[in-house]
């Protein structure tokens, strides 16, 4: 009994340090390698029995169907890993030696140290910075200024509340009329350490805000739809990502139960559920784990989260006017559509991968970087419990996509400051031509 005491206290303690905001998770020497797959089952069942074993944190996941793999591996399996992959004549490239020096460069360019939380540039919506990322507090002020200077034209919503009871907040933006219209959807930041897609979701929102006073293609843009955009769609996670733990992906839920296999990890990486594994599509299928100490953990059922409760709850509502749900990831540089979780062509496959084909021509010709498409499967890696194949199966929408910002690798989920904006422009350029093209 008493040593049952001495490791709950120990556990407490290591759980109130962490939740110390001056406290952040070092990655110093950390490594991100890469491996190419090129389709070798072996590869990929060696890559997966050391994901355990060497506490592999996988940024690609390693399928059948995937290309190459990059993961992060902490200092301490260093040489076990490259002894490992030497002894099966598996060559790897080491794409970042220090990832700690990426995250600290990020906080300096960023302007992200604590005490400049209210610089210039973060607060007010007249100097606000597309150019920065930002905590959710600024993004929920962006959005709550926006109403204000444009009641006409934005609403502010919630949707729901998160495990941490913070509330998941949107904008609604359209000119109003005395018609029914279709509705788009973007969501971002789903997986917290993806900063660049709620980046780019602010992009996107401002633009339609604020540019439309400026720009008639904007207007009509606004006169024929209604455009739901939810710049953080895990409020918690996000946070934990900014002052805690900058490579953080899950939200906060915590487990059922202790996890009996890694009782040192419980308020680390046994906390939290992948919310996009969490929805009811294949529940549980390629690409998920039943483990919650890992990145991909589905939570115990379909739906168990409250942030995936309320994307679904607010989706149904919508009805049949919902014509568009596009949801913004990093990274990868790709536009995907259904199906992730089956190899399978979707029944409008041919109508998704030719209007795709058009918004990458369009994006490409913004700033030249070349994006991969087609259905989630085969063009990135299998997996179930996504939100855009629920969208599409369950809500039928027919126009549903996922899209892989910027970059291919070389920084990964660290995306310098300087290539947010050209990330969301040519987002954007994407967007405007799918909305010429889809067929209602």
């Amino acid at each position: 009994m008493k040593l049952i005491l001495i490791i709950l206290q120990i556990l407490i303690e290591f759980h109130f340090f962490q939740c110390n905001p001056l406290y952040q998770k070092s990655f110093l020497n950390h490594r991100l390698y890469s491996i190419d797959i090129g389709n070798n089952l072996t590869i990929v069942e060696l890559l997966n029995s050391l994901r355990d074993k060497m506490d592999i944190d996988f940024w690609q996941e390693p399928t059948i169907n995937a290309e190459r793999v990059s993961f992060r591996v902490a200092p301490d399996y260093h040489s076990n890993l490259e002894s490992v992959l030497k002894q099966n004549f598996l060559p790897f490239k080491i794409l970042i030696e220090d990832i700690q020096q990426l995250i600290d460069r990020e906080k300096e360019e960023n302007n992200q140290i604590m005490r400049n939380s209210y610089a210039s540039g973060r607060q007010t919506l007249d100097d606000f910075r597309l150019d920065y990322y930002h905590t959710y507090n600024e993004i929920m002020m962006f959005i709550e200024n926006l109403e204000r200077k444009h009641p006409a034209i934005a609403k502010v919503i919630t949707i729901g509340e998160t495990y941490e009871f913070h509330p998941i907040k949107g904008i609604k933006l359209g000119i109003k009329t005395n018609e029914t219209k279709p509705c788009i959807w973007i969501d971002a930041g789903i997986h917290a350490r993806e900063w660049i897609a709620p980046a780019t979701a602010v992009y996107v929102i401002y633009k339609l805000a604020v540019k439309q006073e400026v720009d008639p293609e904007i207007k009509q843009l606004l006169t024929a739809f209604d455009w739901y955009i939810f710049p953080l769609l895990n409020p918690d996670g996000y946070m934990y990502a900014w002052w805690t733990n900058r490579l953080w992906r899950k939200n906060r839920s915590t487990p059922k139960a202790v996890p009996i296999r890694y009782p040192w990890k419980l308020f680390d990486e046994c906390i939290g559920v992948d919310l996009n594994r969490n929805f009811d599509i294949s529940f549980g299928g390629s690409s998920t784990s039943g483990n919650p100490c890992s990145e991909i953990f589905r939570g115990d059922y379909a739906f168990s989260e409250k942030e995936t409760k309320a994307v679904r709850d607010m989706i149904m509502s919508l009805g049949s006017q919902l014509s568009v749900f596009i949801t913004l990831h990093s990274y990868s540089q790709m536009w995907m559509y259904p199906y992730g979780y089956k190899i399978e062509k979707a029944r409008d496959g041919e109508l998704l991968h030719n209007i795709t084909k058009k918004v990458i021509s369009a994006v490409n010709k913004k700033h030249g970087e070349r994006y991969r498409y087609g259905p989630i499967a085969t063009t990135i890696y299998p997996t179930s419990g996504s939100s855009p194949d629920w969208v599409y199966e369950k809500a039928k929408v027919k126009y549903s996509f996922i899209v892989e910002l910027r970059d291919r690798g070389n920084n990964g989920f660290i995306l310098p400051r300087n290539f947010i904006l050209p990330t969301a422009e040519e987002t954007w350029e994407g967007i405007k031509v799918l909305m010429k093209e889809i067929q209602l």
